[in-house]
């Protein structure tokens, strides 16, 4: 028999199970707590389910927004370079290469390579110091001694484990599954092996500072491939479209600055840059430890 509480939460209700017993007690919605008694003991025990929406909140149908802001704090990072003039006068002379352009593409791209190792360190770390074990799974890349199918079969094993992963980001964030996945190109090599695995792209056209753009499963998941990821643990995260849903902000706040080198015997180079970062939602990431 179905009881409906009234708004306060109280309820009572006649009902017959072999003998005519009153069932009553009230529902406390701020404390999530349900008392109940029985006038004859015949009835010992209810089920319950607790809907939560805001449609059906008959007590008090109404929401009420807070805009907070995130303080960021902006950090330098800079690398410099050192050259000789003779250096820069024979590259241009025997292999007419501009030792400028040179330098300011290596360091351009070690300054980004540092960041990215940052921003995937952070991520690992915000999900083992602040999410539940769910966040966190298994897999290893070498089959059971009884599993007699191959590795390559076996390695197909890892999408449950990865179905899961994601699975749980949605449930946490209630805003989508995890798509984006980061992994060594030493892990990425399992995800090569099934069957769902294709290239969308290379690291000339599709991505930066050799990453290597893929899909699995379809599509569900985007790999993303980069040596800057920790050997043995993949990162699922959620990454949107839209700023609002983000779970980590990389700001920058002033973009890579070139500064010249001085006129003088031994020129030198600095790239600078200014950035904040901010995670937001930790329950947006999830990691897979990859083992022998």
């Amino acid at each position: 028999m179905s009881i409906l509480p009234a708004v306060e939460g109280h309820f009572s209700q006649s009902v017959v199970a072999g003998t005519a017993d009153v069932v009553s007690g009230k529902v406390d919605y701020l404390n999530g707590t349900v008392d109940i008694s029985s006038a004859t003991g015949v009835v010992n025990y209810v089920r319950y389910t607790v809907t939560i929406s805001l449609e059906e909140n008959r007590v008090n149908p109404s929401v009420t927004l807070n805009v907070d802001k995130v303080r960021l704090y902006a950090r330098d990072r800079q690398i410099s370079a050192n050259w000789t003039v003779n250096m820069e006068q024979d590259m241009r002379a025997l292999f007419d290469v501009s030792m400028q352009a040179e330098i300011v593409n290596i360091l351009g791209q070690q300054v980004a390579l540092d960041i990215d190792r940052e921003i995937i360190n952070a991520l690992i770390t915000a999900n083992t110091r602040l999410n539940a074990a769910s966040h966190t799974g298994t897999f290893n890349r070498t089959p059971p001694t009884a599993y007699t199918w191959g590795t390559k079969y076996w390695h197909e094993n890892i999408i449950p484990v990865l179905n899961q992963l994601s699975g749980q980001i949605y449930t946490d964030t209630n805003i989508d599954a995890g798509n984006t996945i980061l992994a060594n190109p030493l892990d990425v090599a399992i995800l090569e092996d099934l069957q769902t695995f294709n290239y969308t792209g290379t690291s000339s056209v599709d991505g930066d500072l050799g990453y290597r753009s893929a899909t699995v499963a379809g599509g569900k998941w985007k790999v993303l491939t980069s040596a800057v990821v920790t050997q043995g643990t993949m990162v699922m995260v959620y990454k949107p479209v839209e700023e609002l849903k983000a779970i980590y902000f990389y700001s920058p706040y002033v973009p890579a600055v070139l500064h010249p080198y001085p006129l003088g015997y031994t020129p030198s180079l600095t790239i600078l840059s200014r950035y904040a970062t901010a995670l937001v939602r930790s329950n947006g990431i999830a990691t897979l430890t990859i083992g022998a």
